[in-house]
């Protein structure tokens, strides 16, 4: 009987997804930078990135499965917004593609 040189771990591992998309100004249509945050139900941050200023594209993983999340949008530049979702329940990695439109501050 041979044995493993490496120990057996009892670890169970927690299946995450992804939310992606792409930020653009209501206004012109064209693509901007913010920061897009993610709230669990117990108001901790669990997530952000800052979209790309030129491309406008975000990612956040590291999201469960299942889960409540509320999503900020924030940025000097324009007016905070928010928006409750409920991630689907999936059986493998996913991203999940969420766009949003933000309207600028007015000066």
């Amino acid at each position: 009987v041979s044995q493993s040189r490496y120990p057996t771990v009892n670890t169970k591992i927690k299946l995450v997804v992804a939310m992606e998309g792409i930020v653009t100004d209501f206004v012109t249509k064209k693509p901007t930078c913010v920061t897009v945050s993610f709230y669990d139900k117990t108001k901790k941050k669990v997530g952000y990135s800052k979209s790309n200023s030129v491309t406008g594209k975000y990612h956040v993983s590291g999201l469960k499965p299942g889960e409540y999340y509320t999503i900020k949008i924030e940025s000097m530049d324009y007016i905070p917004d928010s928006y409750d979702v409920i991630l689907p329940i999936v059986e493998e990695y996913t991203v999940f593609e969420k766009n949003f439109e933000v309207l600028p501050r007015s000066n």
